[in-house]
């Protein structure tokens, strides 16, 4: 199947089942509409957090960018960490009156916390969701100050190591320090000052050499010390609070106007597949192009519910489809209307098939295999012209309208037989071998694909050629179609169906 006729199947489910599309996305709706009412309110509250990397800017813009791109994902992943929600929960930073009573299990609070970049920005959103507005406001701020002195404690805790290597090398340098400064004091106080002594000399240049080099090791460690304190708190700076959260006026869930669209769509969705699946399941016919595949035929008409002749127009398709038979069967004489199910009803049609004749010119005989009781009356056309319709009871005995159909005088130009489906009635399959074609009557949205096919076939197998078929819009009335007045000339006569094979003749007006 190409691109156009999946378009086109689509299409086709959408429009005959557009009220279970409807009804389906009202429903959704209509359900996204109760669940904003009904579901208890949700409030969420935000702390911004400020990420500084311009101790970064004098290595280059791309750089610093990277870095803080880097930071600002590290600070967002520790913002849901066990660290940050043990400290948050921990009481410590609900120390105000408002918030003395609060309390928060990293358990709970977990499914409650969210962070994000605020677009453009070096800064996080931490958010969290409560069902009291200044509760979420407190949490936010909490976990807020839990990120800020756990990113110290993370940093502290980093730079342990080097810092406590550093003190321990700064205590051995001035221990040694100590040491030499006695040893110098020491060995200067052995010295007799009036005397030249030169092995203390040379021990105590010696000592003194040693103390200058100790003396400035222990200035390079301190310096070291030093510099590692300012990077300690450089970094711990590079995360602080610019924002505290501000209790919520309204919830962020439910929102009224979110839940209506999120249904609207979602029964959008729902709705085109059900009508597809529905569509896939159900052979229904609903077009003319589904009855010509269904009956196999090219030439498909699709009548109204009511053929009434006030306009002129409404006979149109019986026009069109007797003048489409006459031109591919110039002799034609006997066509046989047959229902394609049991559902559908085709006096109505043959009826305004023969009507369409006598506005041709021709003198049309119909005769109707549906009827309860024999009837037969005339009607007539503009031109003169007459319609006789003859209604013979269906029962399988197919001698009567045997009888009427062979015209031996010739009085009508155009036989047309309606013969309810081979499914319920074998009388189509008894009048198959008496008609030229076939025609088969299907009613939209109630005849069945499977029906209207197995109905060709058995007419085809009967010996008739199937060459058209007629798709109603509704179930056609069983009542004859009305003709211009004064110009309709009506009788009719009864007969009881015990009365004899042949049908009673029509003599006209003041004969008997």
């Amino acid at each position: 199947m190409d691109e156009r006729a999946a378009l086109r199947t689509v299409t086709s489910a959408i429009k005959h089942r557009r009220y279970v599309l409807i009804a389906i996305i009202a429903l959704v709706t209509l359900a996204a509409g109760v669940a904003s009412i009904v579901r208890p309110p949700t409030y969420q509250g935000t702390a911004l957090l400020f990420v500084d990397e311009r101790f970064n800017s004098s290595q280059g813009f791309d750089l610093a960018l990277q870095a803080g791109e880097l930071l600002s994902a590290h600070f967002i992943e520790t913002a849901t960490s066990r660290p940050v929600l043990e400290r948050a929960c921990s009481g410590k930073y609900f120390d105000t009156p408002a918030t003395a009573g609060y309390s928060c299990s990293p358990e709970g609070l977990l499914a409650n916390v969210s962070a994000n970049t605020v677009r453009g920005t070096s800064w996080i959103a931490v958010n969290v969701n409560s069902r009291s507005a200044p509760e979420s406001a407190a949490l936010a701020n909490a976990v807020a100050r839990a990120m800020i002195d756990q990113n110290q404690a993370d940093i502290e805790e980093l730079l342990a190591p080097t810092k406590n290597f550093l003190e321990g090398e700064l205590n051995r340098l001035q221990t040694a320090i100590a040491a030499e400064q006695a040893q110098i004091a020491q060995l200067q106080k052995q010295s007799n000052p009036n005397s030249f002594n030169g092995s203390n000399s040379a021990a105590i240049a010696a000592h003194q050499a040693t103390l200058s080099l100790l003396q400035s090791q222990y200035s390079a460690t301190y310096a070291r010390i030093q510099d590692l304190v300012i990077e300690q708190n450089r970094l711990a700076g590079s995360l602080t609070e610019v924002q505290t959260a501000t209790i919520p006026n309204k919830p962020i869930d439910p929102d009224p106007l979110r839940y209506l669209l999120a249904g609207l769509l979602a029964g959008l969705c729902l709705g085109l597949a059900a009508v597809l699946i529905i569509d896939r399941f159900d052979d229904r016919i609903f077009d003319t192009e589904a009855l010509a595949r269904a009956a196999g035929t090219r030439l498909v008409v699709e009548v109204g519910p009511r053929p009434r002749t006030e306009s002129g127009r409404t006979f149109e398709p019986y026009a069109l489809a007797r003048a489409s038979l006459v031109a591919q069967h110039p002799t034609l004489t006997k066509v046989l209307v047959v229902a394609a199910s049991s559902r559908d009803h085709v006096r109505r049609v043959a009826s305004a098939l023969g009507m369409a004749g006598v506005k041709a010119g021709q003198t049309v005989l119909v005769v109707d295999a549906q009827a309860h009781n024999y009837v037969m009356h005339q009607q007539s056309g503009r031109n003169g012209s007459k319609m006789t319709i003859v209604s013979t009871h269906s029962n399988g005995d197919t001698r009567i309208p045997v009888d009427a159909i062979a015209d031996p005088e010739g009085k009508y130009d155009l036989t047309i037989m309606s013969a309810p489906s081979p499914d319920v009635d074998p009388t189509a399959v008894s009048l198959a071998r008496m008609a030229d074609v076939a025609i088969i009557v299907a009613t939209a949205a109630k005849t069945r694909f499977s029906e209207a096919r197995r109905t060709a076939d058995s007419l085809r197998m009967a010996g008739v050629e199937v060459v058209a078929s007629i798709l109603a819009s509704e179930s056609l009335p069983d009542e004859e179609p009305e003709v211009e007045e004064p110009e309709k000339v009506l009788y009719q006569m009864a007969a009881t169906p015990g009365s004899p094979g042949r049908l009673p003749t029509w003599r006209g007006p003041g004969r008997t």
